[in-house]
């Protein structure tokens, strides 16, 4: 029950952290926006109903989606890119609809329009007429594995190649396999360090002060996620580890130096399904989203 719900907060938390910083970097001439994780992530804002309370007309179901992007992918991301999010993000609630709550599947965040028009400020007007028009080529669709919706997870950026789902879940959903993500390895913002004293590190991981102090990963995933992380005798998952020291992904080596502790962190996320980074680079090479989409989801079908 502990793992399941460390599990459940990184998903929540890895899986719907967009990766502002890593445009920048690509595109000098524009401003980067500020991160676009939201302290609350509801739907409630843009879910609108009909008249007689059953579901989303086209609008509002188009409005609902430009909010749901906005919240994961930076709005200066290629088109094809925000549209392949914008299908990936459909079909996570359409397999939601089917399957109901899923303690490791938490519901998407979407900004509203107040929180949009906060966002981007004067560019308001352009990123929602370049959303709007991304969210409009996936709204007739939606990705199929086995003959149904699956959760088409997405992360802001991998370390080279996506993860397994038995790894991050412990258990299996098809089309969620390890396939390389080549363009995140050129990401300028690829790599964090984070240091930790051996107080801070001992009483993140609920360690006693007089703790063996020697930390080590035992065994790394294809994707390089810490399989076994131990700190004297007690062993944690890469996840858990990450999770309780506030690391941006479980792919990590430590060093101790100068009586701290270096963590050296690729990627950020849980490295689940598409890399939101990858199917930018994927664009830019001129991949459209149902090349994306099915690079990332292998197996998967594009159905109306």
């Amino acid at each position: 029950m502990k793992r399941l719900l460390i599990l459940t907060l990184i998903l929540f938390i890895f899986n719907l952290t967009a990766p502002m910083l890593l445009s920048g970097k690509r595109r000098q001439a524009q401003s980067v926006p500020p991160a676009q994780t939201t302290a609350e992530p509801t739907t409630a804002d843009a879910a609108q109903t009909t008249s007689g309370g059953s579901v989303r007309d086209a609008a509002a179901d188009a409005a609902h989606y430009v909010g749901v992007v906005a919240a994961l992918m930076p709005a200066e991301y290629e088109p094809e890119a925000l549209a392949a999010q914008a299908l990936a993000a459909k079909t996570y609630d359409a397999y939601l609809e089917e399957n109901g709550p899923d303690a490791a599947f938490p519901p998407l965040p979407c900004l509203s329009d107040a929180q949009l028009r906060a966002l981007w400020g004067d560019g308001y007007d352009t990123y929602y007429t370049k959303l709007e028009a991304a969210v409009k080529k996936a709204l007739g669709y939606v990705l199929e594995y086995g003959g149904a919706p699956f959760p088409a997870c997405s992360f802001p950026l991998c370390a080279g190649k996506t993860e397994n789902s038995g790894t991050v879940l412990g258990r299996e959903f098809g089309c969620l396999d390890c396939v390389p993500s080549d363009g995140d390895r050129l990401c300028p913002g690829l790599e964090t360090v984070k240091r930790f004293s051996a107080g801070e590190l001992f009483s993140l991981l609920g360690l006693p002060a007089d703790a063996d102090g020697t930390a080590t990963v035992a065994e790394y995933s294809d994707a390089g996620t810490a399989l076994h992380f131990t700190v004297g005798e007690k062993e944690f998952t890469g996840f858990e580890a990450a999770s309780a020291l506030g690391l941006d992904s479980a792919a990590f080596s430590v060093a101790s130096a100068n009586g701290e502790y270096v963590f050296t962190v690729r990627g950020k996320g849980n490295f689940l399904g598409m890399s939101r980074y990858g199917a930018d680079f994927m664009a830019r090479q001129g991949a459209d989203l149902r090349e994306i989409l099915l690079h990332y989801y292998p197996g998967a079908e594009i159905k109306n």
